[in-house]
């Protein structure tokens, strides 16, 4: 039952906790510090709180969606007589069947390749960037981002990548970041919202027209949400079945919000200490929340999927927000309320989670 296999997630969250911590006490030469971050973690806590998480997400078995990739992946014959490009995620699939042919045709180790993949990936860009990694690792997996890489593995695939690469988007390197795009599109689709979303999140001053204008333009799809789901279901061809799933759970928004309101509510601050990477996060961080309102609305499972594309930047930004913006006091506080809101959203969250492993006998 998911009571019984409880403490595996717990496990998880645990471990990270205590790695993070450890690493306060450890913290890496004053002369080797990321100079844009003045990340002080060593990289030995980093890799083993990640090796903990991709080892359990790449060691499970028939839970969420993996019996369905598992089977897919198990009834393919060849590198080339499979490919069709008008299936979803044909890239991904390719992929696939030249890890089969070349690397191991068991699933097991397959899932676990994927897992190690996204998990590093999404590493890279969090360590490089954020200002206080333990902080940011730890609500990656408090709010449960991780469990993407147990269920929606194809789509997380392309976010992590899409993540990994964030230097392109913070330096505003456009061409190559939309052929990435493009490319990701293969594994899958839903990643072309980025094109839109990279145009809207580069703008600057913070609060410029075209943040104000997105922000409204959700409010009015929300406003309309009947016609708007109407339109979604026949532009993407999902149908009915968009009609037919409820919207996600509005704690989803309360949560994306934290960092969009200190952000809002220090903006003086932030505009002093003129930091493009971290107003582009900010950026992200209003398009998470608004994506997250529009799904509670609408569609919990096919809206409410897309903001695994940006949610991971406000990681990154929390963190800063509390280094950067607030005095010694106040950072104290928002400490503790930060682990104790994070926690209880993690226990809400997981109540009845399974979890299966036969390699692991659980």
């Amino acid at each position: 039952t998911g009571d019984y296999n409880m403490p595996i997630y717990w496990s998880i969250l645990g471990v990270t906790a205590f790695l993070g911590v450890l690493s306060y006490y450890f913290p890496r030469p004053q002369s080797k510090l990321n100079t844009d971050s003045g990340q002080s973690t060593r990289l030995f806590f980093a890799l083993f709180i990640f090796g903990y998480i991709i080892l359990v997400c790449g060691l499970r078995s028939d839970i969420a969606d993996t019996p369905v990739y598992v089977d897919n992946f198990n009834g393919r014959t060849g590198v080339f007589s499979n490919i069709d490009m008008e299936q979803k995620g044909w890239g991904f699939w390719f992929l696939s069947d030249v890890f089969k042919t070349v690397i191991s045709s068991d699933s097991q180790v397959w899932l676990f390749v994927i897992a190690a993949v996204s998990g590093l990936c999404v590493l890279r860009t969090m360590y490089k960037h954020s200002a206080d990694f333990p902080l940011t690792v730890f609500i990656f997996v408090a709010t449960n981002t991780y469990l993407w890489m147990i269920n929606g593995i194809r789509q997380f695939l392309a976010a992590a990548i899409l993540f990994a690469f964030s230097d392109w988007l913070f330096q505003k390197k456009t061409v190559r970041y939309l052929i990435l795009i493009l490319l990701l599109s293969t594994i899958h689709n839903s990643v072309l919202i980025m094109i839109p979303i990279y145009f809207v999140v580069i703008s600057r001053p913070l609060w410029n027209k075209k943040i104000i204008f997105f922000i409204a333009v959700i409010l009015g799809c929300v406003l309309f949400a009947n016609q708007f789901t109407d339109f979604f279901a026949e532009v993407t061809g999902y149908g009915s079945n968009v009609l037919e799933t409820g919207g996600s759970n509005f704690m989803r928004v309360l949560v994306s919000a934290v960092p969009v309101v200190l952000a809002f509510w220090k903006r003086k601050q932030i505009k002093e200490l003129d930091s493009p990477i971290m107003d582009i996060c900010i950026n992200m961080s209003v398009v998470t929340t608004c994506f997250y309102l529009l799904s509670s609305f609408t569609s919990g499972i096919y809206i409410g999927r897309i903001p695994i594309y940006f949610t991971m930047y406000g990681m990154l930004l929390l963190p800063w927000l509390l280094q950067k913006v607030f005095d010694r006091k106040e950072r104290a506080v928002l400490y503790a309320l930060c682990v104790i809101c994070y926690v209880f959203y993690f226990m809400v969250d997981t109540a009845g989670l399974d979890y299966h492993s036969r390699i692991l006998n659980l």
